[in-house]
């Protein structure tokens, strides 16, 4: 229970089996209301199922129950801390749990903090309905270094809220935060093995002093895993091939939201950091479209071993529905972390060249992401800005490392507009 909840919903994703719809969570309301045009004709294009909890050995035996969720509302900074279940002091815990995800043989899903209750909707119809499943979560040792996290322990996270600040964001490939940010950990960047189909799609800033869950063990359960992360060379603006990367986790007295494909941030905005935007290959498996500083720093227990594991490369535009007057095709792509100190959060209105009559429009740009035939690259959709600039060391070689490509609406015969 939250301490304000907005709703108990259920929990859903895409089906562990499938390669296809989100690889993201999502908490839906239990009052569902439907869009205009809506039938019941199996359209089949995107696909949402309810979760299941699936047993590896440890904690609540709620094996095939149907996950639920809280939606809840705080005052402060919250954020999911992953790999430790203890909050900074002088912040606050709002729960505690398991890291969790599908099993590393199926299908992306996404890393989400887990509270160890494990509850479930009370409906439950005790059957194996499978669709999107949750198993516990593993380190593994090579890019992670095994003098700080345990090989094939389970990983425990929490939900802490630092009721000074107003949000939070990670610095990818950067060992501090910038001024006028508070460093609150410098981690280790941890997500998916690259050659693996399923565990989750996102990417995860790992706490330096992990704690482990009760009944974890060195058994080897293998249902998720998670790997630390390695930077890899493309051909152009490459860095610290094979280093282990490192990551900050900073907090702001302002809204902070990442600017894909620009790296100067608007007027009157406090500008973090500057990089590039990094992902897995384009033929490996997906992890996440992530603004990696320039300097591309490595953890202090990094080696020039290739440990593999999750895997950044740089990311290139890709013409089509991308337009070529604007976003030089096989470009590599810049981003920028920035902060607006009287705001105090922002959204992307996908489909909409402007924002509602309350809110501000920052810019309209263009959805884009990975090409929905391609294996790899990120899992997450992007707004880019109109107005592109490129890092330095930038050519139209190509690389093909990541790529992105711009998005197009597709008809499935029931409400369609736009095909």
């Amino acid at each position: 229970m939250c301490s304000s909840d907005l709703y108990t919903g259920y929990a859903a994703g895409a089906h562990y089996n499938h390669r296809g719809s989100g690889a993201n969570s999502l908490c839906l309301n239990p009052n569902p209301t439907f869009p205009p045009g809506n039938s019941n004709g199996n359209q089949n294009g995107a696909l949402i199922y309810g979760t299941e909890y699936q047993n590896t050995g440890i904690g609540k035996n709620h094996h095939d129950k149907d996950a639920v969720c809280a939606l809840c509302v705080v005052r402060g900074a919250t954020f999911t801390q992953w790999g430790r279940d203890v909050c900074p002091e002088g912040h606050r815990t709002e729960y505690k749990g398991y890291v969790m995800s599908n099993h590393y043989t199926q299908h992306k899903g996404m890393f989400v903090c887990v509270d160890g209750e494990r509850a479930f909707e009370v409906k439950d119809q005790e059957g194996n309905h499978d669709g999107q499943l949750w198993y516990t979560t593993e380190f593994e040792q090579g890019s992670l270094p095994g003098s700080v996290y345990k090989h094939d322990h389970e990983a425990s996270c929490a939900q802490c809220t630092a009721l000074d600040y107003v949000s939070t964001y990670v610095r990818w490939g950067n060992r501090e935060c910038p001024d006028g940010a508070d460093k609150l950990f410098t981690g280790y960047a941890a997500g998916a093995h690259y050659n693996h189909r399923g565990s989750g799609a996102n990417t995860m800033c790992l706490h330096p002093n992990p704690t482990y869950p009760p009944g974890t063990s060195s058994g080897n359960q293998n249902g998720a895993l998670i790997y630390g992360t390695e930077y890899q060379n493309t051909g152009a603006i490459d860095k610290n091939h094979d280093k282990d990367a490192v990551c900050s986790l900073c907090a702001v007295r302002g809204n902070t939201h990442t600017q894909w494909g620009r790296e100067i941030c608007p007027d009157g905005y406090q500008f973090e950091y500057k990089g590039v935007v990094m992902a897995n290959h384009y033929t490996q498996h997906k992890n996440e479209f992530v603004c990696v500083d320039g300097a591309r720093e490595y953890t202090t227990k990094s080696s020039n071993a290739n440990h593999d594991g999750n895997l950044w490369y740089t990311t290139e535009y890709e013409h089509g529905s991308l337009p070529n007057n604007i976003f030089k095709h096989n470009h590599e792509v810049s981003c920028a972390q920035c902060t607006s100190v009287d705001r105090t959060s922002t959204y992307v209105r996908w489909g909409a060249k402007k924002c509602a009559d309350h809110a501000t429009t920052l810019y309209m740009g263009y959805a884009g992401g990975g090409h929905y035939s391609h294996k790899g690259s990120g899992y997450n959709a992007m707004c880019l800005h109109p107005n592109p600039t490129y890092p330095p060391g930038t050519h139209s070689g190509d690389q093909n490392g990541a790529l992105i490509y711009g998005t197009e609406y597709q008809n499935t015969g029931a409400i369609d507009k736009n095909h």
